[in-house]
């Protein structure tokens, strides 16, 4: 079972976080900009809704753990004449955030019990996704074929019932997470450009299908790889 607390005892020192699934918004970044926003207010720091969506957070790994790291703190020192140690003690207070030792920053992990829950809240999507809600015919040819290719996929998958709730994504290995953070990129560009670039995401799902065997690894396992090539033909779908 998840855990529902928002925080999780993470490694080395790290805390982790949970937040709202990562497709509702699908960018796990706007995401924290919203919760870091809310948290400057609580210490008297207003920032206007086009401010929230800059508030610097960027990806410090490109696959596991997923961090995101923000120099908020130094930043806003600068403009308001506020302590930033100060004012990364009172971040860190709750949120998931914590201080990065030596340096004005704070890192948020995202915790494995809340990537499942994110990971969860996508499929469910998926299944809900009907044919006739698909894009139309895809311009580009290789969003085309990637698209249809996971989708005769997907069908092989149900027929062998990999894909019948719920999904085991505490079986995914970390070389999985090529593709999980293939799909956070997605979600990142998806909160700033309206119809992003899939090629990316494409190519990052052929590379993984090249590299990861879904039928022939153990069940759950399977059941995990194919889930996320069903996260991936949802970003492809929408």
């Amino acid at each position: 079972m998840i855990d529902e607390d928002p925080l999780w005892p993470g490694k080395d020192g790290y805390c982790v976080g949970a937040i709202a699934p990562m497709m509702g918004p699908l960018s796990l970044k706007s995401q924290l900009q919203q919760q870091l926003a809310q948290q400057l207010s609580a210490v008297g720091i207003a920032t206007s809704p086009m401010e929230v969506n800059s508030l610097p957070i960027y990806r410090v790994r490109q696959a596991y753990p997923v961090i995101y790291r923000s120099p908020i703190a130094q930043q806003w020192a600068k403009i308001r004449n506020r302590n930033s140690q100060t004012l990364i003690t009172q971040l860190c207070q709750g949120g998931g955030w914590v201080a990065v030792p030596e340096r004005e920053v704070v890192d948020w992990c995202w915790s494995d019990g809340a990537i499942a829950q994110g990971l969860t809240a996508v499929f469910q999507q998926w299944l809900s996704l009907e044919a006739r809600q698909f894009k139309a015919l895809e311009a580009n040819i290789a969003v085309h074929y990637t698209r249809t290719r996971w989708q005769d996929l997907l069908e092989l998958a149900q027929q062998s019932q990999l894909l019948t709730p719920p999904i085991p994504w505490g079986a995914l290995t970390v070389s999985d997470y090529t593709l999980v953070t293939a799909l956070i990129d997605f979600g990142d560009r998806l909160a700033t450009q309206p119809d992003p670039p899939r090629l990316p995401l494409c190519q990052a799902s052929l590379d993984y299908y090249a590299q990861h065997r879904i039928w022939g690894s153990d069940r759950p396992l399977a059941q995990a790889r194919a889930g996320l090539i069903a996260l991936t033909h949802y970003c492809l779908a929408i």
